[in-house]
């Protein structure tokens, strides 16, 4: 079975017998993502005691070997056959979250995402072969990648996700002109489009593969990675932020400009805003560390965190991504403390209910009864109305599928929905209004301060 050593970046697995061997990384997302990769890994290895003997085998094998690849073939049919039959008798990838759309030619079906999200569970269990320390050397773990997601290329899944990438790519740009900032990039830099989307594409199959979530839409997961990593090198390389055509949430907001007239840079942020906070909370991220915080970041923090830094949530890189829920909660409670809903789920740990349910006509009528009431649209007024509130229902809708457990007595918490959505629209409306405004002009101003230092 896996499990987090207490070294840092290191994973151990201990054998049936009692032996552990330890596998180092320099991937921190493999140790912060812990339980999200490896927790199934565990729960089929208990499941499928042929699957364990076998596993522990390959393991004892491969770290022996010198023909480490060979080791790889030698166990493969098998090793795929007891992975596939366990996941089939789980049950997983049952409740995909995706949305398919046939009037798009790449949209990725629901079909295609279950065989992305197998070849994810694959994944996981040959980790040690190519993240690690213990790594095959780079020709051979391509021809691993090429046997693990053979599904992926016979069913064409993995040429959609080129095409994707490629289009998000040319995608980007301050004036409507993609190609001509990728041929200058070209030029200076030696990038061109066509090989940085390449270079993202294994960049995804790498890291992003292993940690997919069904319940989280995998295929919306792997594009905002590929979409991080082109802004990060636009911005790095030409000094501005660089906006992809797509318009994510409601974050948007017209501020944007005095944002970037102080390019405020990732490292400025995280070390300026987001190290405090980890020191303010420590005891409470390390806890909130083991979970997964992608559903409350996306679906609360978004909106201020895009009115402060002018990024959505996404562009952060944070090792632990729960410190964006606390940089809110932090927030909420010194300058908004009645939202107790709200302070509650920022705090909390996350999981997909196993019996996850529409909200209910009450609710959710509830909730648009609120959107009209509390005027949110003179306040978004790049949406329109049946937009804005789709928008609203929709994250609304993703929370009320969760469970909230208190990590400190790991208790299930109880959720007054229809005082969660009067404050979570109330949120709404004052972060596009003034009503925040003294704090998110103090941060502005923070990050200006900083960065003028730096300079």
């Amino acid at each position: 079975m896996y499990v987090k050593s207490k070294q840092k970046k290191t994973i151990d697995f201990i054998f049936s017998n009692g032996s552990v061997a330890s596998f180092s990384t320099e991937l921190a997302a493999l140790v912060n993502k812990f339980n999200d990769i490896f927790g199934v890994v565990n729960n089929m290895l208990t499941l499928n005691k042929d699957l364990l003997n076998i596993y522990e085998q390959f393991l004892k094998e491969y770290l022996e070997s010198t023909s480490k690849y060979q080791v790889f073939l030698k166990y493969s049919n098998k090793l795929f056959y007891l992975i596939d039959k366990t996941y089939t008798n789980m049950n997983l990838g049952t409740n995909m979250n995706v949305k398919e759309d046939s009037t798009y030619t790449l949209n990725i079906n629901l079909k295609e995402s279950e065989d992305l999200f197998k070849t994810s569970i694959r994944t996981r269990f040959f980790i040690v072969c190519y993240l690690t320390d213990d790594s095959m050397d780079q020709l051979s773990q391509k021809e691993m990648q090429k046997y693990i997601c053979r599904d992926m290329i016979n069913n064409g899944t993995l040429d959609k996700l080129y095409k994707i990438i490629n289009s998000i790519i040319m995608s980007t740009y301050p004036t409507k002109s993609g190609k001509k900032i990728w041929d200058l990039l070209s030029v200076t830099t030696g990038y061109t489009s066509d090989g940085y989307a390449l270079r993202l594409l294994s960049s995804v199959i790498y890291k992003a593969l292993p940690s997919l979530k069904p319940e989280e839409n995998p295929i919306a997961y792997m594009i905002s990675i590929c979409k991080n990593e082109v802004d990060w090198l636009l911005r790095t390389n030409f000094g501005i932020k660089f906006v992809n055509s797509t318009i994510n949430n409601i974050s948007v907001n017209e501020n944007t400009n005095r944002i970037e007239e102080y390019e405020i840079y990732y490292r400025s942020i995280v070390k300026v805003c987001f190290e405090p906070i980890f020191k303010k909370y420590e005891d409470l991220a390390n806890k909130l560390s083991n979970y997964n915080a992608y559903t409350t970041v996306v679906n609360i923090c978004n909106p201020l965190i895009f009115k402060i830094f002018g990024i959505n949530s996404y562009h952060i890189s944070l090792d632990n991504n729960c410190l964006i829920n606390l940089y809110c909660y932090d927030f909420l409670k010194d300058h908004d403390p009645d939202k107790t809903e709200l302070l509650k789920l920022l705090t909390s740990a996350s999981a997909i209910s196993q019996d996850r349910k529409p909200l209910s006509d009450d609710i959710k009528a509830y909730a648009q009864s609120t959107i009209v009431s509390r005027e949110l649209g003179k306040y978004y007024k790049f949406l329109n109305h049946a937009n804005l509130k789709k928008i609203v229902i929709e994250s609304i809708s993703v929370l009320y599928q969760y469970k909230y457990v208190d990590v400190n007595t790991n208790e299930e918490l109880e959720i007054n929905w229809f005082k969660f959505i009067d404050e979570f629209v109330d949120y709404l409306r004052k972060v596009a209004s003034e009503d925040y405004k003294d704090f998110i002009n103090s941060q502005v101003e923070r990050m200006y301060v900083t960065n003028v230092n730096v300079d």
